[in-house]
């Protein structure tokens, strides 16, 4: 097992990290094993609705993140094996903490780098990863950050959490 430290980092430097910063809508979410089983990879596509930095000219973005959960029974794979058959070495479970989590139609504004090489492509794990709702009554958008909590940009280009107590509904 692997430990991964989280520090936390301000807008200015997600910016500068990123190579790629866009908002849009999660389609579909799929993990999938190499092919010797011995490790999981969960594949997450995006609508492109908009790019605010760096370059991306399609329509849908696919993001590969380490780890996932496999929606497979190995018990009933092994119960139709021949006995002579070789024993089934396969994960089906492998979670990356602080990892952002992601469902089809969330909308989400995220700073990413690294696709395809880093172990997640959201910069600061989970810290480059905002959700985009609807405020209420406005239609203006809501964003959040992982933990549920409104943002809002100081006038440093500092990122300000609300706490729950003060996250008003507009």
């Amino acid at each position: 097992a692997r430990a991964t430290v989280t520090v936390p980092i301000g807008l200015n430097q997600m910016i500068q990290a990123a190579d790629l910063i866009f908002e849009g809508q999660v389609n579909k979410v799929q993990t999938r094993s190499t092919a010797d089983g011995s490790y999981l990879y969960t594949y997450v596509t995006y609508d492109v609705r908009k790019v605010i930095s760096g370059s991306y000219d399609k329509s849908e973005l696919v993001l590969r993140f380490d780890g996932g959960t496999l929606d497979v029974d190995l018990k009933k794979i092994q119960k139709s094996m021949s006995p002579s058959s070789p024993p089934i070495s396969q994960i089906t479970r492998m979670e990356m903490v602080d990892a952002p989590k992601f469902k089809a139609g969330d909308h989400v504004f995220l700073f990413t780098s690294g696709n395809g090489h880093a172990a997640n492509p959201v910069v600061g794990f989970n810290q480059g990863s905002f959700s985009v709702t609807d405020a209420p009554g406005t239609g203006a958008k809501r964003i959040r950050n992982h933990s549920g909590h409104d943002v809002s940009v100081g006038k440093n280009g500092e990122l300000i959490f609300l706490p729950p107590a003060q996250t008003k509904a507009h």
